[in-house]
């Protein structure tokens, strides 16, 4: 199985096609052997959740492998402000 690191760095590279401003993309360990990511861009500043959301399970969904996808539980997206508080 692959570590949580690589896995995120898939993940980061999965996301780079997106025009997010400055992206932060961090992968933890998450229930059931599946991974949590948090994905921080000040582009989301002004989207609601679920166009925040459908941007990056689109791109997800387009060009990671099914294998890949069955490992991610979730996917949070949040802006720089909403991190800090």
């Amino acid at each position: 199985m692959n570590s949580h690191v690589d896995f995120q760095q898939r993940l980061l590279q999965t996301l780079k096609g997106l025009d997010l401003e400055e992206p932060e993309v961090r992968v933890v360990p998450g229930d059931q052997f599946k991974y949590l990511g948090i994905v921080v861009s000040r582009s989301f500043e002004g989207m609601d959740e679920a166009e925040r959301q459908e941007l990056v399970w689109e791109r997800v969904l387009r060009t990671l492998d099914r294998d890949d996808q069955a490992q991610i539980e979730f996917i949070y997206t949040d802006t720089p402000s909403e991190i800090a508080h």
